[in-house]
């Protein structure tokens, strides 16, 4: 694998509250060989599959109320983003929990 090789990943934001509306596509990149790797990998499969307890019921991270977040291979893009629909490009997994408001070190939205 080369320094740079990224293994793309294609987030899906569905507006809850309209149906299950496509809101946003998310693009970003997984750092295979880069040293953070490890960190960013281990978050991002507790995020979208990892649960998180509060008073016996269980709560996906990947949700809110409101929101809902997708993840899908960016090899199965073409499949989805063939709409109007905005797509934001992040630079990391970081960058994109900045965005959504989401706190990766408490595990909650702001």
């Amino acid at each position: 694998m080369h320094e740079d090789e990224k293994l793309m990943k294609l987030i899906i934001e569905i507006d809850l509250t309209q149906g299950c509306k496509h809101k946003a596509y998310h693009l970003f990149g997984l750092n295979v060989a880069g040293s953070d790797y490890y960190k960013s990998a281990t978050s991002f499969n507790a995020f979208f599959h990892g649960q998180t307890s509060s008073k016996a019921k269980y709560q996906d991270r990947n949700r809110n109320k409101t929101r809902l977040f997708s993840e899908h291979d960016f090899d199965f893009a073409d499949m989805y983003m063939n709409d109007d629909t905005p797509c934001v490009n992040h630079k990391t997994i970081w960058d994109f929990y900045k965005y959504i408001g989401y706190d990766y070190k408490t595990k909650k939205y702001n």
